[in-house]
């Protein structure tokens, strides 16, 4: 039982940090249900590491 707690625990939290990262750049928030899925998470990793942002748009870079 503390093993379901603590996985519960631990995939809200990843489902409101993926939330926090399509937010940003403009995607639904609600795709971090789907991104919790351990090989959608992956594919997903990649799509937005690889897409264009937001950011890259407007034509302004920010300093790192």
């Amino acid at each position: 039982m503390p093993y379901a707690v603590v996985s519960l625990i631990i995939g809200a939290a990843m489902a409101f940090a993926w939330s926090q990262i399509f937010r940003r750049i403009g995607w639904p928030p609600w795709m971090a249900v789907v991104a919790i899925v351990l090989p959608v998470n992956i594919v997903i990793l990649f799509v937005v590491a690889f897409s264009r942002w937001p950011v890259e748009s407007q034509g302004t870079r920010q300093a790192p």
